[in-house]
């Protein structure tokens, strides 16, 4: 884990770093939830917040610690892609979670789709979709994407919950231009990264809450609603393996079920494009 902490506003003392427009204070500041955040790391630059929660969970750091970070050198997205992310601009945070070992933690990853969703159509007013497995869409765009790590160490559980939100960003590499759009681009203003911080925390902690107490299959009833995979054309690709089909649904482990022209065939992780629009 390497990262610069943030520090005091410029022009107080030479070398001194400068403070980014997120603050501690103001973060904590806003907080409604119970547990979520309420621990919180706020660093300028880092290399990764997936890297360093895990460093934290690993030394004993508690349950609904939040780590965030104002421009990452190292983001990681799904099957090892670099996040790209304009310094300053977005909202990239990671989440220690240490659920009971009853929980399903194969919901985990469509509840914070589902409350990072939710935070977003509250503060921008717009109609959120998810696209399987855990990206969010908005106009045929995704906005953001979640990576969840889990692991376990004497039958407990700790899964780190990385979210990139992309929230005030214009523009975007060539490669990305066509795919990828901001909650500034979406909606024609800026946005308040407080408030989305806040509101998506909320959100989350609430769902989270729901599924440790075995209320997810609303949650998932919820998230399918919102998912523009279903019944479409598509193409996964996952290491070397292709495939091409239809998108019927998901198993009760949150497989995705795909037509494909041997058969049905379930996948449990991958690159899912759309192929044939509604």
């Amino acid at each position: 884990m390497e990262g610069r902490p943030v520090g005091p506003s410029p022009g107080q003392e030479p070398g001194e770093v400068s403070e980014p427009s997120l603050r501690k204070e103001a973060l904590l500041a806003s907080l409604t939830t119970h547990s979520l955040g309420r621990k919180l790391f706020l660093f300028e630059e880092l290399d990764s917040t997936n890297a360093c929660a895990r460093t934290l969970a690993d030394s004993g750091i508690e349950e609904g610690t939040v780590v965030i970070a104002e421009y990452q050198t190292s983001g990681r997205g799904r099957q090892g892609r670099i996040w790209m992310s304009e310094r300053g601009k977005n909202l990239l945070l990671s989440i220690v979670f240490r659920p009971p070992p009853e929980a399903p933690m194969w919901q985990l990853p469509f509840l914070l789709s589902e409350g990072a969703a939710r935070g977003v159509e509250h503060v921008i007013g717009t109609r959120v979709h998810t696209k399987w497995p855990n990206d969010l869409v908005l106009n045929g765009r995704k906005c953001a994407g979640i990576l969840v790590e889990q692991s376990a160490s004497e039958g407990a559980a700790t899964a780190i919950a990385g979210i990139g939100i992309n929230v005030n960003q214009s523009a975007f590499p060539e490669e990305l231009a066509i795919t990828a759009t901001s909650l500034k681009i979406a909606s024609g203003r800026s946005v308040d990264r407080l408030q989305l911080f806040q509101t998506v925390l909320a959100s989350i902690e609430s769902l989270y809450e729901a599924m440790i107490r075995g209320s997810g299959e609303i949650l998932m009833k919820e998230w399918k609603q919102r998912c523009v995979t279903f019944g479409r054309k598509i193409t996964i690709e996952h290491g070397n393996e292709r495939l091409e089909g239809v998108a019927l649904g998901l198993n009760e482990e949150g497989g995705l079920i795909v037509d494909l022209p041997g058969g049905p065939r379930t996948v449990y992780a991958g690159d899912v494009t759309i192929t044939e629009t509604r």
